[in-house]
């Protein structure tokens, strides 16, 4: 959750996002200390709240010289019309920047996807670079009634699209109309319903700058949902997870508008599409469009994929510095296709990727810190968030006999006993890591009480053990103990080589069950044979990093089972029951599965305080059921390793890292500046 107490202090001496006051920031008045949230209550931490520094306008404002030059020659209106009435205000790390230069990355795979999605964010609020509050973006204000059943958006006025068109109401009630359109959207998007809720929203234009959800029952979770809610990866249906499109420009792709259904089906047809939702579906797809405008502080000049993707400055981007010059700083972002990780890496210690945490191993370090100097580059390590960075998932509805086993929290407690946390942290992640629970940091209002942060994570065979002796006391042979029909306990623990050394804990925790007789099977970097496995519901434990950043209600995918998707591999067949309404899965018969699927459907309707004991509740049930057994959490391992350019200014040295935080662009990098002259 958002808006720390203890954070809001540090996070205004870096960041102050509102309406542009050149005489109020000189003053210091703007993000000050005297806008921390109230001290938590005894019982409850304290519910997110929004930073909202006054409103001014500056007279001047500076743009980069080669918007300049086409304001001169008549191709771009001036700065004044381009930007809002109340721009966002991103205060720069360090000093105000230079304009020009290009920041070089490297990708791998078939396309750009995430590698550009992450730096690149889009969306009506984001995080602030310590991750603890919530704030303004697109959006200038998101405020909601006092019963949390209308939450009204207002926009920063006078906006853009990036090819000039206005930003305005229309967008949203565009959006809203094809997420209701069941041939274009059957999975709807957090904005619009939590899914199980039946609380869809209403949505409504108000005037051109207002926009109104309103819900029939309370969501007092909408506005974290819209974090969450960001433009992504240009993912299938990525588009729709923004509460806006460009109606000006998709129109031309969906009946009513001025085409009839056969002559956009001929046009979609002609593209290698059935009809043309598929076509549609690809337009509103915001990486994968290539003509769609977009928010985003750069515009791809092409597809999601090629030897060399570039990024051009978005001439209308609606942030500037404190000092009233337009955002960014920076001319383009290239991102150059490269064969494989060695490949990428490679580039990185040759001082060839300015700035990237993706496929920067942590494993890698010393040897990044070795070519520091030779490439021109630091490396700095941002800690993750997230509630793990390596946790089992068991799957507790598996298809034969182990089920029996893997159903029970003594089981799976007996599994927990036995693994050598320390001796993983050690080598797998540098020491950099904690041996923790499933849970939020105290800071969050969800944190469950430092009773069970490390229950069931200490090593001890011997209780382990004796556990298993009640639950499984015969052996084989080999000395491996043997269920209830007399075959061998053999679990298969799946994972992949990915931001972490998965395959290679995964021989680690294999080697730690052998002493309690358990015997493991490493499936590393198998995916068709886990797909089939999935398929028949015959995975036993998936190894990954299995998390919501502390937002269960907003980014439930990992942890909790009510998702139609294949994410949440411990309770997955129970999810598909619950969002398939009972058509596909399995029904729950645990009774705290079912109340995690309770406790999900009905928190967006509670009050903070309510709410805040609800996801206690949940987090408790995960931490003592262990249908997750955590390894290690908050090392740099997730994509916290980055390589950094020297020559870059403003590059802060930590930012939160997670998922649904979408890092690296926590660290804004809006502001970044070449100081270095000869790169810009």
């Amino acid at each position: 959750m958002f808006n720390i107490a203890k954070q809001l202090s540090l996070t205004s001496k870096y960041l102050l996002v509102g309406s542009l006051m050149v005489a109020l920031m000189l003053a210091g008045a703007c993000g000050s200390d005297d806008e921390a949230a109230p001290a938590a209550t005894t019982e409850t931490k304290e519910a997110p709240k929004i930073e909202a520094p006054a409103a001014a306008t500056a007279t001047v404002y500076g743009e980069a010289p080669m918007l300049a030059d086409l304001v001169i020659s008549g191709s771009l209106p001036p700065v004044e019309e381009r930007l809002p009435e109340t721009p966002m205000v991103i205060t720069t790390f360090d000093s105000v920047g230079e304009y020009g230069g290009e920041i070089r990355r490297a990708y791998k795979g078939s396309h750009l996807s995430c590698n550009f999605g992450r730096p690149i964010r889009e969306g009506l609020v984001r995080p602030d670079n310590e991750g603890g509050t919530i704030i303004m973006a697109v959006a200038k204000s998101v405020e909601p009634n006092s019963d949390g059943t209308v939450w009204t958006v207002t926009l920063r006025g006078g906006m853009h699209w990036s090819d000039g068109e206005p930003f305005t109401a229309d967008d949203f009630v565009f959006q809203a109309e094809r997420v209701e359109n069941e041939e274009l959207t059957t999975s709807k998007p957090l904005w619009y319903e939590i899914k199980g809720s039946g609380n869809p929203a209403t949505v409504a234009k108000v005037d051109a700058e207002t926009i109104t959800y309103t819900f029939a029952k309370p969501n007092y979770t909408w506005k974290e949902a819209l974090l969450v809610m960001d433009a992504d990866c240009g993912r299938p249906n990525g588009g729709h997870r923004v509460p806006y499109a460009p109606k000006h420009y998709l129109k031309d792709f969906i009946p009513g508008y001025g085409k009839d259904a056969a002559t956009l089906n001929a046009a979609a047809e002609a593209e290698g599409f059935d009809d043309w939702r598929g076509l549609y579906l690809r337009e509103n797809t915001d990486i994968e469009g290539a003509n769609k405008p977009t928010m985003r502080m750069c515009v791809l000049d092409s597809g999601i994929t090629g030897e060399r993707i570039i990024c051009n400055r978005n001439p209308y981007f609606y942030a500037v510095d404190q000092a009233g010059n337009q955002l960014p700083y920076i001319d383009r972002w290239i991102f150059d296709k490269v064969e494989d990780k060695a490949a990428l890496n490679l580039k990185a210690i040759s001082g060839e990727i300015d700035f990237q945490s993706r496929h920067i191993d942590l494993q890698n370090l010393s040897m990044y810190r070795e070519h520091e100097e030779k490439g021109g580059f630091v490396t700095y390590l941002y800690p993750s968030l997230e509630e793990n960075d390596a946790a089992l998932a068991m799957n507790i509805t598996v298809e034969g006999p182990k089920r029996e086993y893997f159903a029970s929290a003594d089981f799976r407690h007996a599994l927990s006993y036995a693994i050598d946390r320390d001796a993983i942290n050690d080598i797998a992640f540098l020491g950099l890591g904690v041996a923790r629970n499933l849970m939020p940091k105290p800071d969050n209002m969800y944190y469950p009480g430092p009773e069970l942060e490390y229950k069931y994570m200490e090593l001890d065979v011997a209780k382990s053990n004796e556990i298993l002796d009640t639950l499984m006391p015969d052996k084989d042979s080999d000395g491996y103990r043997l269920m209830s029909n007399g075959e061998r306990m053999s679990i298969d623990i799946w994972n992949n080589e990915s931001f972490a050394p998965f395959p290679e804990i995964a021989e680690m925790i294999i080697n730690n069950w052998k002493a309690v007789g358990i015997h493991g099977v490493n499936k590393a970097n198998m995916k068709e044979a886990r797909l089939l496995a999935v398929k028949e519901n015959t995975d036993d434990i998936l190894l990954y990093h299995h998390i919501s950043s502390g937002m269960p209600y907003s980014y439930p995918d990992k942890i909790a089972p009510v998702m139609d998707g294949t994410s949440n591999t411990s309770m997955r067949a129970n999810g598909w029951w619950y969002a398939s309404g009972g058509e596909r899965g399995i029904a729950p018969t645990d009774p705290l599965v079912i109340e995690l699927q309770e406790n999900w459907k009905t928190a967006a309707t509670l009050p903070d305080a309510e709410r805040a004991k609800a996801g206690q509740r949940f987090y408790s049930i995960l931490a003592e059921e262990q249908y997750f057994i955590n390894i290690i959490a908050h090392s740099p391992a997730t994509q916290g390793t980055n390589i950094v350019s020297k020559g870059l200014g403003n590059v802060p040295e930590k930012a939160a890292n997670s998922w649904p935080h979408r890092t690296p662009s926590t660290a804004f990098p809006e502001q970044f500046y070449w100081k270095d002259a000869s790169r810009r």
